[in-house]
């Protein structure tokens, strides 16, 4: 048993396995706890994806096989994605759209630096290049387990 999460090694609860939880602070610390990360899971069904881009951004096809990568990267390439174009600014409403491509998980920005608009634009990335158009294959790595994959 972790003593950290309170799962059994190779346990599956609400779609989130113990494995998961490697490292995973008390709710004590501020951040999330195994509970709550189960609960909304549990409330919210399987993890939605989605990527929102605009037709004329340059970056939406490669930050789908990105995206692809990442996923197959972290064991989780059963998991697919949606992608949505936005066409007017009233599509953008309501989204967390922060340029184009913008990937969210559960309707949330997993790159939270970006701020939301509803103007279709491209969006600016700092990667370890400096500035690009998208973010690199790590990158999406990291905000995907930083979202709880």
């Amino acid at each position: 048993m972790d003593e950290m999460s309170g799962l059994a090694a190779g346990s599956n609860v609400g779609g989130i396995s113990a494995s998961q939880f490697q490292g995973t602070e008390t709710p004590e610390s501020g951040s999330h706890s195994v509970l709550n990360l189960v609960r909304q899971r549990m409330d919210h069904g399987p993890m939605r994806i989605e990527l929102l881009h605009i037709a004329e951004c340059p970056n939406s096809a490669e930050a789908g096989l990105r995206l692809e990568m990442a996923l197959t990267a972290l064991g989780h390439s059963d998991i697919g994605y949606r992608t949505r174009l936005l066409e007017s600014q009233a599509d953008a409403v309501g989204t967390a759209f922060a340029g184009s491509p913008t990937i969210t998980v559960d309707g949330t920005d997993i790159f939270p630096n970006g701020a939301p608009t509803s103007d279709l634009a491209c969006r600016i990335y700092m990667n370890p290049g400096g500035i690009a158009g998208l973010p690199t294959v790590e990158q999406l790595k990291e905000a995907f387990r930083d979202n709880g994959l």
